[in-house]
C-alpha cells in the first residue's frame, strides 16, 4: 500500500504534464489569425507636395504615428542594427533564445521578480500583438505565442512585422514613422549613426 500510492502520484503528475504538453503543441501548431497580423496598421494621413516633402502627418485613430513599410525598403544598417542590438542569434532560434533565457531566468531568481526579459525579437512581436503583464505566467504566454509565430511565419515575416509595430517614443510605431518624426528621412535613407539611434530607442523609446 505505501509503494503504490507513490506510484500513483508520480503517474498522475506525468500524465497531467504530458497533457499540458500534448496541449500545448496542438495550440502552437494552430494557425495564426490573419486579423491579429492585420490588426494595428491603419495609418494616420501623409501630405507631400509634388517633390515628395511631407507637409502634414497627422496621426493615426489611436493618437500615434505609423506608416508601414516593406522589410526590402528598409536600409540594410537597420536591419543590423536592430538584430546586434535585440536578437544577434535571431536567424538561428526557433523563436527563443535558451541562452539568453538562462541568463535571465537566473537573475529573475535572484531578484525574486522579473527582472530581465531574455526576449528574442519574436517574443517582443508577441507581446506587442498579444500583451500581456511582466509575470511568470505573462512571460509564459509570450513564450508560446512566440513559438506560435516561429511555427507559422518565415522569418522576414516576423521581422518586417516587429520593426513597422515597435514603440519608437513620441507616439511612434514602427522604424519609418521614427526615421520620419527624428531625422526627416525615410527607413531606406538612414546613416548608420541613425540606425543605430533607431535600435537603442528600441530599448528605451
Amino acid at each position: 500500500m505505501r509503494t503504490t500510492w507513490p506510484r500513483r502520484v508520480a503517474a498522475t503528475l506525468v500524465l497531467s504534464g504530458a497533457t499540458v504538453v500534448l496541449a500545448a503543441v496542438v495550440w502552437v501548431s494552430r494557425p495564426i489569425p490573419a486579423v491579429l497580423l492585420r490588426a494595428g496598421l491603419q495609418p494616420g494621413t501623409v501630405l507631400r507636395d509634388r517633390e515628395g516633402r511631407v507637409l502634414r502627418d497627422a496621426r493615426a485613430i489611436d493618437g500615434s504615428r505609423r506608416r508601414w513599410v516593406p522589410l526590402e525598403r528598409m536600409d540594410p544598417d537597420l536591419l543590423a542594427a536592430f538584430l546586434a542590438a535585440e536578437d544577434r542569434r535571431f536567424y538561428r532560434h526557433h523563436g527563443v533564445d535558451l541562452l539568453a533565457a538562462a541568463r535571465a531566468a537566473r537573475a529573475n531568481l535572484r531578484a525574486r521578480r522579473i527582472v530581465s526579459g531574455g526576449s528574442t525579437i519574436t517574443m517582443q512581436l508577441a507581446r506587442i500583438l498579444r500583451p500581456s503583464p511582466r509575470t511568470w505566467l505573462g512571460k509564459g504566454a509570450q513564450l508560446l505565442w512566440a513559438l506560435r509565430l516561429e511555427r507559422q511565419l518565415d522569418k522576414q515575416t516576423i521581422l518586417e512585422q516587429y520593426l513597422n509595430r515597435l514603440p519608437l517614443g513620441q507616439g511612434t510605431n514602427g522604424v519609418e514613422s521614427a526615421a520620419s518624426l527624428y531625422f526627416g528621412a525615410t527607413a531606406a535613407e538612414l546613416s548608420l549613426g541613425q540606425a543605430a539611434l533607431l535600435a537603442g530607442l528600441g530599448r528605451a523609446p
